[in-house]
């Protein structure tokens, strides 16, 4: 984003034909815009050159072409060349990378497109009780989720987000650091042997105190956290 901002949209392009493959509309209008900086800047043939990433709109690409050989284009075509488009941009931008929409209404038109396969299914296994249709996490027929995204967590003392190998852990008093931080404050924490400890559970019994309140918690203490 911080790129973008210096209307440098590269990085943006990459990381959206790399994720957000889907949003074509986002991907083509950034390009627009790109090419309305080449004009800007007075970067004509630039300009001309970089236009064949905008062939898929004929109609909309004809304007573009005109703005090229305009004298006055910013006084014929004022919507392109409107400062308020990055601003917009730039919000469509975050809204993808941080895919913070309330999903209800896909999850139920998901649903919805999923109920004719379900009765077809159940149709074809009659000898099958619906409810071992459903058993497990994971639905009995494959589901075309559009723009999936997930929850992720990053953590606040390393600064890097959790992975499978590195989850999320969730202290005593609530806060959630990553399972490596954990073990790094675990090197420094206090000793708290019971009675009768076998060494192997030494690590365990290691009480250390939070990095964000004043709560100790025990390395055994700490859960896992799912996203």
């Amino acid at each position: 984003m911080e790129a973008f901002q210096k209307r440098d949209i590269t990085p943006a392009l990459q990381w959206l034909k790399q994720n957000a493959s889907r949003d074509e509309q986002l991907i083509y209008d950034l390009q627009k815009q790109h090419f309305v900086k080449l004009l800007e800047d007075g970067q004509t043939m630039e300009a001309l050159q970089y236009s064949r990433h905008l062939s898929k709109n004929p109609d909309e690409m004809i304007q573009l072409l005109w703005a090229i050989v305009a004298k006055d284009r910013k006084t014929r075509y004022p919507d392109l060349f409107n400062p308020v488009v990055w601003q917009q941009l730039e919000l469509r931008l975050a809204r993808v990378m941080s895919r913070s929409e309330n999903y209800l209404s896909q999850i139920l038109e998901l649903g919805i497109k999923m109920v004719p396969s379900l009765i077809s299914l159940r149709q074809l296994m009659v000898n099958r009780s619906l409810e071992s249709l459903f058993q497990g996490d994971e639905l009995p027929i494959e589901v075309d989720v559009p723009n999936a995204a997930h929850s992720v967590f990053a953590c606040p003392i390393l600064k890097a987000q959790c992975t499978e190998q590195n989850p999320p852990m969730r202290l005593t008093c609530g806060h959630v650091i990553s399972r490596e931080a954990l073990h790094k404050l675990a090197q420094t924490g206090r000793f708290v042997a019971p009675t009768n400890l076998a060494p192997s559970n030494a690590f365990s019994h290691i009480r250390l105190k939070c990095p964000y309140c004043p709560v100790e918690s025990s390395v055994a203490d700490a859960k896992r956290v799912y996203f």
